[in-house]
């Protein structure tokens, strides 16, 4: 079982509309607090801007711009948000606070969100058999209750949002730490493997989180990535409009060669590249944010389109052309897999060509 050190310590909920009518999305948040940031990983200031946007997943109000660092070329939000203000777009209707298997959704849904699940815990046990797994943004534990079903797992989640971390503690018997990973203080060398789903861009600090997770973690621990990949053609097509940037949730945009720069530095190993997340739904949302400012005026056509690219026989037909992308590392979202290197191990040795 896993030790009791591990139970946590016991946010603002915020009861916002999911919608907002566009000639308010540019309006600034009243009352908000706002900070500029040097970069995560070289501390740089100068910076060259790139584009300003909106939130297009819940439509709330502001306009958010990215930036990329002038002397590394990791891209982030500057400025932004200070954490308390920001989780007023991390309201209890943010999806990865309602997604639960089982609860509220069709036969089909959850079909596909279990074998979500299901591939995830199948990748890392290609390079990790067994052992103790620290999910970081477990969100309402949807991962973590695919690793319960197997013996050869024991557990721990970390989770910020109240509502997604009650459920989570609910539906499952492992210690979920309410808080944010900063806060999380784990005995040194505890967990076999560390998944971080769709997370390390949420962070306002994720150089320096890596390497909290990197004291956290055993030696040879299996360190698991889940990013936007900025290397995709929907990044290139559809540019600001494009779901990886999910500005203001969004604040920092690692370039794959860059994370494997990070992580060589602290003392990781990067060991794989894969495509595993569902590309159907992420081109999707990328679709619905295009075509908010391209066919608002034609309400009708913009649901037509979107109901075709969701209907049975278009995902049918898009099955193929998606695999293919996630075979060639293209997909939207990449996961990374990555060692951490022994101590004693020649930090020559701790990255492999292969990215």
């Amino acid at each position: 079982m896993v030790s009791k050190n591990l139970w946590d310590q016991s946010r603002l909920q915020v009861d916002t509309k999911s919608t907002m009518d566009n000639r308010h999305r540019d309006t600034q948040p009243r009352d908000f607090e706002w900070e500029h940031s040097s970069c995560s990983w070289c501390e740089e200031n100068q910076t060259e801007p790139l584009f300003k946007g909106p939130d297009r997943l819940l439509r709330l109000p502001g306009s958010f711009q990215v930036v990329r660092c002038s002397k590394c070329g990791l891209m982030r939000q500057n400025p932004r948000l200070k954490w308390d203000s920001l989780q007023h777009y991390y309201p209890d209707s943010y999806p990865s606070y309602v997604k639960r298997s089982g609860e509220k959704t069709s036969r089909i849904s959850r079909s596909f969100n279990q074998y979500g699940m299901w591939k995830r815990l199948r990748a890392i046990e290609r390079y990790q058999s067994s052992g103790l797994v620290l999910d970081v943004g477990c969100g309402t534990g949807n991962f973590l209750d695919q690793v319960r079903q197997s013996s050869q797992w024991d557990a721990a989640g970390v989770e910020p949002s109240l509502r997604a971390n009650q459920i989570s503690r609910e539906r499952l018997p492992f210690p979920i730490f309410h808080g944010s990973l900063e806060a999380y203080h784990p005995d040194p060398g505890t967990f076999d493997v560390v998944t971080m789903w769709n997370v390390l861009e949420h962070l306002p600090h994720p150089v320096d989180d890596l390497r909290h997770i990197y004291r956290m973690m055993k030696p040879g621990g299996l360190l698991v990535i889940s990013i936007p990949n900025l290397e995709s053609p929907a990044a290139g097509l559809f540019k600001s409009s494009w779901l990886g940037w999910d500005l203001p949730r969004h604040l920092y945009f690692f370039p794959r060669n860059l994370l494997v720069d990070v992580l060589h530095t602290i003392g990781f190993r990067v060991i794989d590249f894969k495509c595993i997340a569902g590309s159907h739904a992420a081109l999707g949302h990328t679709l619905d944010f295009w075509s908010q400012d391209r066919l608002e005026a034609d309400q009708q056509l913009r649901k037509t389109m979107l109901n075709i690219y969701n209907s049975f026989p278009f995902q049918v037909l898009m099955s193929l052309p998606f695999w293919v992308l996630a075979q060639l590392r293209l997909s939207s979202n990449i996961t990374l897999f990555a060692r951490k290197v022994d101590e004693s191990t020649n930090g020559d040795d701790a990255i492999e060509t292969m990215v």
